[in-house]
């Protein structure tokens, strides 16, 4: 197949600086179209530059490296174009030119977004947490829609768009792209909720290049915007209010319980509902200790049971269902657990939305930090791989400036009481005959 009309040619530009010195261009001009130019790095006198043989004049060492550089040039740039040809698509001079830089896949017609979103679903699917697939669902869904969105734009049939177009720009668009056509209608994605679904775009096309499908990631460096997020916790009487009501219903009763113990404990809801009797182990010092993975990262952690939650497990671990289920706790379903917490929100006037997110929050922060367990022993309890994430889940509130400074206060006071070196000699009794 006859490809189009193509030509490389260099021309020179005087710099602005320094009129007497100029730079060398590649002009990629194909079929009439606006031509497109590429600089080409090093500066030499403009009166060397021979405009008939596009090359510099003289045998000195600066003028024989740009010449090899500008024959590399022509090559690398013709490169580019026969591979344009062989995938028999239409292009421009501007495709060459990002052909030549690598920001255009060498293309095959299967490295595309919807190929990509296919392969990584088939060979991650069985890996990856429950949780983690429904987020690059919903991930999928955004970027699906957006390709149709941005082929609209350009009046173009079709649903896909290769790999090799996703670069910077086309994800500072598909973050504006996201908040602004939610897939619930109701319930847009705010800043934070955007940079993930980001964040899982980034890993895909990461994972495209590890494949082969792109010559360069171009979207490694993009970061997406971000907000400070408070991180809602209860107030120790709103903890008070929860484990002190009585609820006639046995299923509130248990979402309460799961609640409370979550509070007293860190874990999050996936955890305390297959916790069972094998997770818990008393230690040499007599401590009743649960361990266990994190269902989400299967990270280790262990936590010391606190009497509260030492009541819970007493409360159910001999109950007909909990027995049934293999469970501390009889089984419940995530929407009647989400259901049953509104209820215990209105009915207490908790101005919080309660989660299992929050009482893991609350644990954190206002039954362990602020009682003076450190950060890092909280992270071990959390299970936390980096304290970083640990420090997202606290915060240093009045009560832990309080009590820090009441501690202070007791050291300074304790050194003002201390005596002086002559002093404390002088305090010392003498023994007899020294």
């Amino acid at each position: 197949m006859a490809g189009p009309t193509f030509a490389v040619n260099f021309t020179v530009r005087k710099t602005k600086k320094n009129s007497s010195l100029a730079n060398v261009y590649a002009v990629i001009t194909m079929d009439g179209q606006p031509p497109a130019e590429i600089s080409l790095a090093g500066k030499f006198q403009h009166n060397k530059w021979d405009g008939k043989k596009e090359r510099v004049t003289g045998n000195s060492i600066d003028a024989t490296s740009l010449n090899n550089h500008i024959a590399n040039v022509r090559v690398n740039i013709t490169v580019a174009y026969r591979e344009l040809v062989d995938m028999q698509e239409p292009f421009s001079a501007q495709d060459i030119k990002s052909q030549y830089l690598g920001e255009r896949a060498p293309a095959k017609k299967d490295h595309t977004l919807l190929k990509l979103l296919e392969k990584h679903g088939s060979e991650w699917r069985k890996k990856l947490k429950e949780g983690t697939l429904k987020n690059y669902d919903a991930t999928e869904t955004y970027l699906k829609n957006f390709i149709k969105y941005k082929l609209a734009q350009k009046k173009q049939t079709g649903d896909d768009l290769p790999v090799a177009v996703v670069n910077y720009a086309f994800l500072s668009d598909f973050e504006f792209y996201i908040p602004n056509h939610p897939i619930k209608k109701h319930d847009p994605c705010n800043a934070n909720g955007t940079a993930k679904h980001i964040e899982r775009v980034k890993k895909l096309i990461g994972w495209a290049h590890l494949l082969g499908w792109t010559k360069k990631n171009k979207v490694a460096k993009f970061t997406p915007h971000t907000e400070e997020q408070h991180r809602a916790k209860l107030k120790f009487h709103h903890i008070t209010l929860v484990k002190e009501k009585k609820f006639y219903s046995e299923d509130l009763r248990l979402v309460r319980d799961m609640f409370v113990f979550s509070i007293y404990t860190g874990m999050s809801f996936a955890e305390v509902d297959k916790l069972c009797m094998n997770d818990f182990e008393v230690n040499p010092s007599g401590k009743f200790y649960c361990k266990m993975y994190r269902t989400k990262s299967g990270e280790p952690f262990a936590v010391p049971m606190l009497p509260d939650a030492v009541r819970m497990i007493r409360r159910y671990m001999d109950s007909t269902k909990s027995i049934e289920n293999g469970t501390i706790f009889p089984k419940i379903t995530n929407q009647q657990v989400n259901r049953g917490l509104k209820i215990i929100q209105e009915t207490l006037s908790i101005p919080i939305t309660l989660t299992f997110h929050v009482a893991r929050h609350t644990f954190a922060t206002v039954i362990a930090l602020q009682n003076g367990v450190p950060i890092t022993t909280i992270q071990i309890i959390l299970g936390h791989r980096k304290l970083a994430t640990t420090l997202v889940y606290t915060e240093v509130d009045e009560a832990t400036v309080e009590r820090d400074i009441d501690h202070l206060e007791t050291a300074l006071s304790n050194r003002a009481t201390l005596p002086s070196p002559v002093e404390y000699l002088q305090r010392l009794p003498l023994r007899s005959g020294a």
